[in-house]
Formats: C-alpha cells, structure tokens, sequence
C-alpha cells in the first residue's frame, strides 16, 4: 500500500495541487513533495499512528524515516497554505457555503525536558491539580450540516517575564510583603507573546480573509473567551455574526440553524 497509494490519496494531493496554485501561484507541490507527502498519509491510513519509524517497519524499511523527517523538517513545502488549500477543496467538494465556527483550547503534556519542541511551558494538569510541562493548544472548527473538521491552530506561550513576576509576587505575598515593597507588573509585551484571546481573534481574521463569501452563521467559544471585548471584536470581524460563550449570552440570542 506505500508502494501503490490509493487512487483518493493521489486525486487529494492533485487537487490541493491546484488549490495551493489558486492562493499562491508559487506554492505548487514539486513531484518529490507530492510522493512524500503521500507516503505520509498512506502511513497514516496503514498504522493509524504519526509515527516515522512505524511507518519505516510497516512497509518492509522501503520508506526510509530519515528521508520523510528531513522532507517534513527541511523541504520548501508551503505549509502555510496547505490547511487553507484543503479547506476549499472541502468546501467546493461538499458544496459547503455556510457554518459555524468553534474555538476552543487544549493541553497537550510533554515530557520533562522538552528542548526541541516548541511552545512547552508549564500548564495545569486538570487531573491532578498539578503541573506538568506541555504545550497549549487553541484550535477552531467549522460545523456545517455535512460535516465538522479544523480549520485553524495556533500554540499559546504564555510571557516569561510575566510568569516569573506572578511567581515571585505570589511568594512574597504568603510572605506577607505588602503590595508597595513588591516588584510592580511588567508590561505586556502582547505582541510577542499574544493572549488565547487574541490568538482566536487573529484565527477568525485569517479566515474570513480566505473565504470572504462564506457564511458564518456564527462564533461559538467556551468560558474563556467570554468577556465583552472578545465577544464585540469577533462579532466585527465576522460581519455580525452571533457569537455565543458559555459565560456570556447576549439578550437577543437566537438558535443557529
């Protein structure tokens, strides 16, 4: 199955061909791309696993993993607007004109050291009440009658500077220094580090950007991102769409059909 992909696997990557040449005409998937991109998937579908060298033994060592790491960590693939790319292929496919759009967050727990991977800091472990080093994940979806599938992500890092202020202010409070002998909030640096809020802000201006005809029939967040600033600047972006938190309900709200 490595050897000889799935006819749907090589008609995706044809037309996600097409659709990257749309967005961007010097986005088109060279020949070695496509076949390694599709080995990828084909690995996927075999294994049910992201995994490289489970990929390797199940194809009998003819996919090489050294080979598919470097196409995913060096290869000039246009990333950016693959996601958006497989999108419009959807869309069109399913003939899908209108939904709504659901942001959320999650945690993803890493190992202790986590030197090569991006993003880890220390979260909240919901289970156990502690903390554990890991990343953070915002993502939106877009629910439609047909189908409900991701549409964008991003990794939540929260300012060092201002983590190692709370943690100090936080010692030095159950030490009972007052507020005027401890060192004052640092300034936000928001546009290095940007909050979940606005991170889920900047989602939804990417994707009305992408597809200005389609319908958002509305925004639905969790507690979160239930303050009025949030709910006002996301109702803007999306031309007035209702937008729903589980904290905030607006008074005229209305079921989405």
């Amino acid at each position: 199955m490595f050897v000889r992909p799935l006819p749907i696997v090589n008609e995706f990557f044809e037309s996600l061909d097409a659709s990257l040449l749309k967005i961007e005409p010097t986005a088109k998937l060279t020949s070695f791309q496509k076949v390694g991109l599709t080995l990828i998937i084909m690995g996927i579908f075999v294994t049910g696993q992201l995994n490289w060298d489970a990929f390797e033994r199940r194809s009998l060592k003819k996919v090489k993993s050294s080979r598919l790491r470097w196409l995913v960590n060096h290869a000039k693939i246009p990333w950016q607007y693959l996601l958006q790319a497989s999108i419009r292929n959807i869309l069109k496919h399913y003939q899908i004109t209108g939904g709504v759009l659901s942001i959320d967050d999650t945690d993803k727990k890493r190992a202790k050291k986590t030197s090569r991977i991006a993003g880890a800091h220390k979260i909240k472990d919901k289970a156990s009440g502690g903390y554990v080093n890991g990343q953070e994940l915002i993502f939106m979806v877009l629910v439609t009658d047909i189908a409900t599938f991701p549409v964008g992500f991003r990794f939540y890092t929260p300012d060092p500077v201002l983590s190692a202020w709370r943690k100090e202010d936080k010692q030095l409070k159950r030490k009972g220094v007052s507020a005027k002998n401890r060192p004052r909030r640092p300034n936000d640096n928001r546009e290095a580090y940007p909050t979940k809020q606005m991170l889920a802000l900047e989602m939804l201006r990417e994707f009305v950007a992408a597809f200005p005809t389609f319908n958002i029939k509305g925004v639905l967040a969790d507690a979160l991102y239930g303050t009025g600033e949030f709910m006002d600047k996301a109702a803007a972006i999306t031309d007035g769409a209702q937008v729903v938190s589980q904290s905030y309900i607006p008074y005229n709200f209305i079921k989405i059909k």
